[in-house]
């Protein structure tokens, strides 16, 4: 019986050709179109826990696929002629040159029932008399399909000069007279272990008119020493060859629409993932395993933060091995590089120094992958994330069962379990003044049907796009944040990616002497008072006394570098100087030239923010017209070099006035010297205004004082 879900993982063309080959009453026999191999197949392409092509098949109603003879999926196909389950077999990964128990491969099997069934009373006598023949049925109006998957397996590269049990696959294509193989046997590079001794050439053809036959083929057909057997044929049978096709150098093809989707769904791709805007899986070849393999695009958003997660990672272990030379510390005696590439090891450090509850890493230390991250609905299939997270929540239950944590089963599941896409999996309403969790005070939580991620009591609901899924990551305040261990520190124009969760101790941090000067982003403000208070926090998190911190309000570099100078006495000095990837030179030069020298280090990266314009154009559209002109306040020479082309787009920047081209007045305004500096020497803006202090209240007095002026 055929089933709606049972379609062929192959293109149509190839299911067309067999068909008109060998008939409509053969096909009907493939295990790709029955009901009951539905399940198999399916679990092949399901990537929750996606089940090996290359498992061992049993039958105990088939003496030849006994738990002991260790005979694969594709033995059997090959075994009973099955010419579609082999091509969708070896498409999804099947080994074509996989050994049973006895050594027996997919080949073999092949010419081997394909001989039998021939000349049964001529060539069981000559087989290994470990062999056991499959009792599945062949009707002999279909034999010549041995022969077809013979030639599949040759042009996937099996190895053409296996000898097994004393007898070649070349010998059997002899004895099964199948000329077609033998010829594409010597065409792939196939020794002829026939034709010598001629007691063995005259077993296997017992008529001259055949050795004679057999003779002018190996003339014709082999191939000629230090030549290359041909390329292997691209095992997604579009007709082409490896180099051709999946394996052309940056080849990327989309997965077929029509075939199963590999979230497990059981809908086809066209129907499921394929739909989703940032979600695209591709095939590619891998030629270290010699497979066609699936995995999303590189290019959707988590495969590129992954990727940016991996570099930072790295990066980050440079990090700490500079800080610790320029504190002369001591190398870190539990130093372990493979924590960046084996996501097990990177469990085992965070667990060590107390960054993640218990339960979380113990899961982190034996999930496959290392850590189970939140994603946006459009990235990843449901199917997908429910699949791996199941995998997590597991391991959280085995951490639960060994019994040796004083909470309630609910309080580890609360802290460490994780939700379908990667937020709590036992959820806290977000609304004000409300404490209610799920499964305890209420049983499901609402949430915001805009965003989908506020999670309220309440039947009002919010919907804040800003809103992000709060992740599992102990609570409590002795254990970190997700932030605290890879920061993402975001304001409006700009990403800053900070990278943090060194293996370096805070303790480290708090010798005595040490001090910590500057701590500011320049003319930012805020920014100095939210580094110098979540460095405080730092310290009293591990109760260590306050830290020494110097500077802090000089405002910008040129005002720190002489009091630096003029606090630190000694000479010579050396400074170790945490930077961005944007500096302008000023504190640097002032410093060496008085006597000090630095030990540049950057610790985090600057970036212009791609949902800048789209943000702009919102906010100005939902602003009501006006005739009178726009402020626009600089605060940083780098924001600046960003938006301003953005900018010319929407406001008259260069005269402040109104032209043709329908721009917005505006003013401009800089939160101090060394922006002003900038905007008026390298991008040729003119200031109308510019903040004594870097302060908001500064800022807003010469505005008004400069509309006064200037209506």
């Amino acid at each position: 019986m055929q089933s709606s879900l049972s379609q062929p993982l192959l293109p149509p063309h190839l299911v067309e050709e067999i068909r008109g080959r060998y008939g409509r009453a053969y096909l009907t026999m493939s295990d790709v179109f029955k009901e009951e191999a539905h399940d198999y197949r399916l679990a092949m392409r399901n990537w929750n826990g996606p089940l090996p092509p290359d498992i061992h098949l049993h039958n105990e109603l088939d003496p030849a696929f006994s738990r002991k003879a260790k005979r694969t999926y594709l033995h059997y196909m090959a075994a009973t002629a099955d010419i579609l389950s082999v091509c969708e077999l070896l498409y999804c990964g099947a080994s074509p040159d996989k050994a049973d128990a006895d050594g027996y491969t997919p080949i073999f099997s092949a010419l081997a029932e394909l001989a039998a069934r021939r000349f049964r009373s001529f060539v069981t006598p000559l087989l290994p008399p470990s062999y056991i023949p499959s009792v599945g049925n062949c009707p002999p109006q279909y034999l010549p399909a041995y022969s077809h998957i013979a030639k599949i397996l040759v042009e996937q590269h099996v190895d053409v000069n296996q000898t097994i049990r004393g007898i070649s696959i070349l010998r059997l294509a002899c004895l099964a007279k199948d000329w077609d193989t033998i010829g594409l046997l010597f065409e792939h590079g196939a020794n002829d272990t026939v034709s010598s001794p001629t007691s063995t050439f005259k077993a296997t053809f017992p008529t001259a008119s055949d050795r004679k036959r057999y003779t002018t083929l190996v003339a014709a057909r082999h191939l000629p020493e230090g030549q290359q057997r041909p390329a292997r044929m691209c095992p997604c049978w579009s007709g082409k060859t490896v180099p051709e096709c999946h394996g052309k150098l940056g080849a990327k093809v989309p997965y077929p629409l029509n075939y199963i989707c590999v979230c497990g769904s059981e809908k086809t791709y066209r129907h499921c993932c394929s739909r989703k805007a940032k979600l695209s899986v591709i095939e590619e070849w891998k030629p270290d395993i010699c497979r066609i393999i699936h995995r999303y695009d590189e290019n959707d958003d988590m495969a590129r933060f992954n990727q940016k997660l991996q570099e930072l990672m790295i990066k980050g272990q440079a990090m700490e091995d500079s800080l610790r030379q320029a504190l002369e510390l001591p190398e870190d005696p539990a130093k372990n590089h493979t924590m960046f590439t084996d996501p097990n090891e990177f469990g085992k450090r965070v667990t060590e120094q107390g960054l993640v509850d218990p339960a979380f890493g113990y899961a982190m230390c034996r999930y496959p992958d290392r850590v189970p991250l939140p994603v946006d609905r459009t990235v990843r299939s449901r199917q997908v994330m429910e699949g791996r997270h199941a995998i997590w929540n597991s391991l959280v239950d085995e951490y639960i069962a060994l019994g040796t944590d004083s909470r309630t089963a609910f309080e580890i599941a609360q802290a460490a379990k994780v939700g379908t896409w990667g937020g709590a999996y036992i959820r806290q309403c977000e609304g004000e003044n409300c404490n209610k969790v799920e499964q305890k005070d209420v049983e499901k939580l609402q949430q915001c049907v805009k965003c989908q991620m506020i999670a309220q009591t309440a039947t009002k609901q919010r919907s804040d796009p800003r809103a992000t899924i709060q992740y599992q990551f102990q609570r409590s305040k002795q254990y970190t944040q997700t932030s605290q261990v890879f920061g993402m520190l975001s304001r409006p124009g700009h990403e800053h990616k900070v990278l943090m969760g060194s293996s370096l101790q805070v303790n480290d941090l708090a010798r005595p002497g040490l001090r910590f000067y500057g701590f500011f982003r320049t003319e930012a403000p805020q920014q100095v008072q939210a580094t110098e208070t979540a460095l405080n926090e730092v310290f009293s998190a591990f109760g260590l006394p306050e830290p020494d911190i110097r500077g802090q309000t000089s405002g910008n570099a040129a005002s720190l570098g002489p009091f630096i100078l003029e606090d630190l006495q000694q000479r010579p000095a050396k400074l170790l100087y945490l930077t961005g990837d944007k500096n302008r030179d000023t504190i640097s030069r002032i410093l060496t030239d008085g006597g000090i020298s630095l030990e540049p280090l950057q610790v985090y990266e600057t970036q212009g923010s791609s949902t800048f314009e789209a943000s702009l154009d919102s906010a100005l559209a939902s602003c009501p017209k006006s005739g009178k002109h726009w402020w626009i306040v600089f605060f940083a020479p780098s924001a600046a070099a960003f938006v301003t082309p953005i900018l010319r787009k929407y406001f008259a920047l260069e005269n402040g006035n109104s032209d043709s081209r329908g721009l917005l007045p505006s003013k401009i305004a800089a939160i101090g010297p060394t922006t002003t500096a900038f905007l008026r020497e390298d991008l040729h803006l003119h200031v109308a205004a510019m903040a004594q202090k870097p302060t908001p209240e500064d800022l807003i007095s010469v505005i008004k004082l400069q509309d006064e002026e200037d209506p």
